[in-house]
């Protein structure tokens, strides 16, 4: 069978139940197949993987059946960019639809299915699939288990199906008794959840064929951007100050990052500098404005060697640490050295520059509206690489500590699949500003206040120092969730000034810089730059309009009160991450399940109208 690649992605994963349309039946996907990916590799796709799952790992969760660490078994996984789907007929029970009979037969392939579905008992009904099966949160899935009667144990039984399991039930056709569904506990034993699992847990779910909970599959995006060099990149010794340095400032040309991931080493003028060390132990009344001078004549010299230092300088040891293993941070400096990032306010003095005084206006318009909603850059990627990889599922829940999370099935003996999707499209990259998340942190207590003359880059460090601490505290969390709540509102609010709805973009998140890459989830060789268009000509009204969608919904008081968030407000049905966990409006609106005192876009407002937070 062939599918849409973004169709197999999200709803034919292996071991996923689904209905195909021209037979008319419910499938289980048992394998995806297709050619490799042309631009993926195998090696940073297992680093990311190996992230994600020591994220599960650290939430409590437990993931079984990847090998450990999956970095180290390369020659154990196989990347499929999907092209057609194998299936097998799922649930396997058929069921005569003729009340007085409901003779049950099985069947699991489409062959097995008898020819125009007649009855072989009575000759006058037709077989219907079971809609009904039953699952674990350990993986498992299994067909219902058909009951005997007590007193016809070999006696026919039928199944009568009212469209609701509730008042669906099996009975036996000997003496007409209805029978009761037994649902057993699981043969796994709980011991994956550990003490804490109840008796309740052990069982298995019914569930229905259409039934969400049946079946998660969980993907992870990636950004094809630097290749086997951005591994290399986050290895050597000055990497991460590329990537640390350019989102502080002192870091503004990313030539150098290529020679640091190859291995060359670029100037440091070293010589120079100790040369111009014995000058000032030889002659320390030597005038200042000479020293200066000599100083500007070694630096220039030096390459990129003093902006790293001044980054070495700028942030604590522990957050080179941490960016040593993140690697959106160094995605981040990958983007802006390999592709087109271009931020709106230089796209506002080339339009001027060219000619276009009205569009440029617009755009530094926009830009003024952004300030104002706490956003410090917003900028266009106009060829954004991302790969979108189904690894894994679990069933009844998607949250660590709910169920246990397996590879995707495959066939004994062979390599574990990772369904991958490339796609060259465009997005907008959006950071937050890390002063004003400085003053809203101290004004809940999470930090202390900023110094009265802070500015923009000693925000960027106290930033990266918080968020990237070997232990973070309460400051980090909400930077991250308010974070992440502002991409959600960004993109439930592009149906109304856009082609583009909540469920057609996705979220990249690089929480850590506050930042949100939001891009358009289709998967094709091509887009009409939307995203971009959007950006440059109605910038103000789309902010406006997600920022005042935070303070109501139209669940409230219990969404914010009790949720933080729902369907309606935050969440959206693809495009997450996350699963839409840890969704919150009071961390920008204030209240809210934490009782936030005070709301992000509350001290970006009071900031900007010059009131005191």
């Amino acid at each position: 069978m062939e599918r849409s690649r973004v169709t197999v992605e999200y709803s034919h994963l292996p071991g996923q139940v689904f209905e195909h349309e021209a037979a008319g039946i419910f499938c289980e996907t048992r394998a995806v197949t297709g050619g490799s990916p042309n631009d993926l590799r195998i090696a940073p796709v297992l680093e990311a993987l190996e992230h994600t799952l020591e994220i599960w790992r650290a939430q409590g969760g437990v993931a079984t059946g990847f090998p450990s660490p999956v970095t180290d078994y390369e020659d154990e996984f196989r990347l499929v960019e999907p092209r057609s789907v194998e299936f097998d007929v799922f649930p396997t029970w058929l069921f005569c639809s003729n009340r007085a009979c409901g003779h049950l037969i099985r069947a699991q392939r489409v062959e097995e299915i008898p020819e125009r579905r007649t009855c072989k008992q009575c000759r006058t009904g037709v077989y219907q699939q079971m809609r009904y099966f039953t699952v674990h949160s350990c993986g498992a899935r299994a067909d219902l288990r058909i009951p005997s009667c007590p007193e016809h144990s070999s006696g026919p039984v039928a199944f009568e199906d009212s469209r609701s399991f509730r008042t669906a039930g099996f009975r036996c056709l000997t003496c007409r008794r209805p029978l009761e569904i037994t649902f057993r506990r699981c043969n796994c034993g709980m011991t994956w959840r550990g003490p804490g699992a109840s008796a309740a847990d052990a069982v298995r779910r019914p569930v229905t064929v259409r039934d969400s909970q049946a079946y998660f599959g969980h993907h992870l995006t990636l950004v094809s951007v630097g290749g086997t060099r951005l591994t290399a990149a986050l290895a050597a010794p000055r990497g991460v100050h590329y990537a640390l340095g350019h989102y502080l400032g002192a870091v503004t040309d990313l030539a150098g990052l290529a020679d640091e991931a190859s291995g060359r080493r670029p100037k440091t003028g070293q010589a120079g500098q100790e040369a111009l060390q014995r000058l000032r132990d030889l002659q320390p009344d030597l005038p200042p404005d000479i020293l200066d001078q000599l100083s500007a004549a070694v630096n220039a010299n030096r390459g990129d060697t003093p902006a790293l230092e001044a980054t070495e300088n700028a942030l604590t040891a522990d957050t080179f640490h941490t960016a040593r293993s993140d690697r959106r941070l160094m995605e981040r400096a990958f983007l802006y050295a390999e592709h087109a990032v271009d931020d709106l306010a230089s796209i506002s003095d080339r339009l001027q520059a060219d000619g276009h005084p009205t569009l440029a206006s617009r755009v530094k318009d926009g830009l003024t509206a952004a300030r104002d909603q706490g956003l410090a850059r917003v900028s266009v990627v106009r060829d954004f690489p991302i790969a979108l990889i189904g690894y894994g599922y679990t069933r009844e829940h998607n949250q660590p500590t709910r169920a246990q999370l397996k590879p995707l099935p495959h066939y004994e003996g062979d390599r574990l699949p990772l369904v991958a999707v490339e796609a060259r499209t465009e997005g907008l990259l959006i950071e937050l500003d890390p002063l004003i998340l400085w003053h809203w942190c101290a004004a809940n207590g999470w930090a202390a206040p900023p110094p009265p003359n802070a500015g923009d880059p000693l925000a960027r460090a106290w930033l990266l120092d918080t968020t990237c601490a070997r232990d973070p505290g309460e400051a980090a969390q909400a930077i991250r969730r308010a974070t992440h709540a502002y991409s959600h509102l960004l993109m439930h609010a592009l149906a109304a000034h856009s082609s583009y709805s909540s469920n057609s973009v996705s979220e990249y998140l690089m929480e850590r810089q506050a930042s949100t890459l939001i891009y358009v989830a289709k998967y094709t060789s091509f887009n009409l730059g939307g995203l971009a268009t959007l950006a440059e000509q109605h910038l103000r009204r789309w902010l406006e309009s997600a920022a005042s969608a935070a303070w109501t919904c139209v669940h409230d008081p219990i969404c914010l009160s009790e949720r933080g968030g729902c369907h309606k407000c935050l969440a959206v049905a693809f495009g997450c991450e996350s699963f839409n966990r840890g969704l919150d409006r009071g961390y920008l609106v204030g209240g809210g399940p934490q009782n936030i005192t005070e709301g992000f876009l509350f001290t970006s407002g009071a900031r900007q109208s010059g009131g005191t937070p």
